[in-house]
């Protein structure tokens, strides 16, 4: 069971972390990799609103996915137990 207050602290600290965390590997690179162009870009003035957007984004993303993981590891781990998961 994966916790919500460590997805959205691991987003807080870097985006895409948390999502890292709850196994979303793939949305946890395309947010690193747009936070990093974002954090590159406000030497120009431009990336500082994406950077702030792309933050925020990935704090309640993670915080919001975690009941869906849980779920779907539940769901998964019973149907294993019962034999029916292939």
């Amino acid at each position: 069971m994966k916790k919500a207050w460590l997805a959205l602290v691991a987003s807080f600290i870097f985006p895409g972390v948390g999502h890292f965390y709850l196994g979303r590997i793939k949305k946890g690179i395309l947010l690193i990799a747009i936070y990093i162009i974002s954090l590159l870009l406000t030497g120009f003035l431009v990336g500082y609103i994406p950077l702030i957007i792309v933050w925020i984004y990935s704090m309640i993303d993670s915080y919001k996915l975690v009941p869906i993981v849980n779920r779907d590891y539940n769901s998964n781990f019973v149907k294993n137990v019962r034999g029916e998961y292939q």
